[in-house]
């Protein structure tokens, strides 16, 4: 198999758990649907996947044990990028794919456990001084998601339920924003509208990205420690960058940056809601 096949087919095998199509594949890929099914066709001719009616892509079971462990290195290396380099999370995730194709798997874990070792440094940061004087307890706080440097409301204000939630507890402190279904149209298609929900979220902390998991109840945690509180025209307000992918392909809804901005002053003691 070449490297690029290998490059392609991790990305099937992502898109086989999701149902996805070799249209799905050329969207992420940035390459024409005719180079997507091309190399598609060469892999069903290997083995290691198979195509359905509809155009979905799934692997075979010889696929799957191919397949299986390469995966997970492309989930250490995507991590690493972004975490360990600062890589945004849609180029980290090609460019892990692309390294896993090429290097040698001792070189991959020897990437991987270097980074490991040098987790230390990602902690240091401290939440603002701000946090510390709040009781131990669950607040709300309202919040806006902006346009990335600017005033304007992004389209991704619409995707969480307001007001977000600030817990503090004993020696830590974080806030809890809880996504809703999107609905986005189509700029040259304006009758059409497509709907979709947050799939991944990073944020940006010194320079670095991290993403944050969705908890059971479905929401997503920021650490106090990574917003910038600042006092601005309408108050004291605590700022973080964020990166979100949403269930909508790429191609319709791209992924995006925009800056969430809390407006402490204006947060209120939940006694009744549980975290």
């Amino acid at each position: 198999m070449t490297d690029r096949q290998e490059e392609y087919l991790l990305l099937f095998a992502e898109l086989s758990s999701k149902k996805g199509c070799i249209t799905n594949a050329s969207e992420v890929l940035g390459v024409t649907k005719a180079t997507a099914s091309h190399l598609s066709s060469a892999l069903v001719r290997k083995g290691y996947i198979r195509k359905g009616p509809g155009g979905e892509v799934e692997l075979t079971e010889f696929g799957s044990v191919h397949v299986a462990p390469k995966l997970k290195q492309v989930k250490k290396l995507e991590k690493w990028l972004e975490s360990g380099i600062g890589l945004a999370p849609n180029l980290a995730e090609s460019e892990a794919r692309r390294m896993v194709a090429v290097l040698h798997e001792e070189t991959i874990e020897e990437i991987v456990q270097f980074w490991c070792n040098d987790q230390d440094v990602l902690s240091i940061n401290r939440a603002d001084s701000f946090f510390n004087t709040l009781d131990v307890g669950i607040y709300q706080v309202p919040f806006q998601i902006r346009k990335k440097d600017e005033q304007k409301l992004s389209m991704g204000d619409r995707g969480f339920r307001k007001p977000a939630l600030l817990v503090r507890r004993a020696g830590r402190c974080f806030f809890l924003l809880y996504p809703l279904e999107i609905q986005y149209r189509v700029a040259k298609q304006k009758s059409r509208i497509n709907k979709g929900t947050i799939k991944r979220l990073w944020y940006r902390a010194d320079g670095l990205w991290y993403e944050t998991q969705p908890r059971e109840d479905g929401s997503y945690l920021l650490p106090a420690s990574a917003v910038h509180c600042q006092r601005e025209t309408d108050g004291f307000t605590a700022h973080l960058r964020i990166r979100v992918r949403t269930t909508v392909s790429l191609l319709k809804m791209p992924e995006s940056e925009a800056d969430v901005v809390f407006h402490l002053e204006e947060l209120t003691a939940s006694a009744n809601l549980q975290e």
